[in-house]
């Protein structure tokens, strides 16, 4: 979703998420006290930079122009994942 990455929206039917983790790594890695080595860990993966995890979080670049998306979440999640996945079906719905 993010432009920077070049995929062209139209040749994209359709998005399918299953309790997709990494939506907004931006908002549990400042919002959330860091859990070494968790879900909040981005840290080892990515940088300690927060602007870097925003860049990379589909949250941030939800647009009129982006595919449909059908999401599917399990009922056994970790709380910032329920929360991330709540959060992004919201953005999608105003946008």
């Amino acid at each position: 979703m993010n432009p920077k990455y070049g995929a062209d929206q139209s040749s994209i039917s359709g998005i399918i998420l299953n309790d997709a983790a990494g939506l907004d790594m931006y908002w549990p890695s400042t919002a959330v006290p860091s859990k070494k080595g968790g879900f909040y860990d981005y840290q080892n993966t990515c940088t300690n930079d927060p602007e870097t995890w925003k860049y990379a979080s589909p949250i941030y670049f939800i647009a009129q122009e982006n595919p449909p998306f059908l999401i599917l979440n399990g009922t056994k999640r970790l709380e910032g994942v329920i929360k991330t996945n709540k959060n992004f079906v919201t953005k999608l719905k105003e946008v």
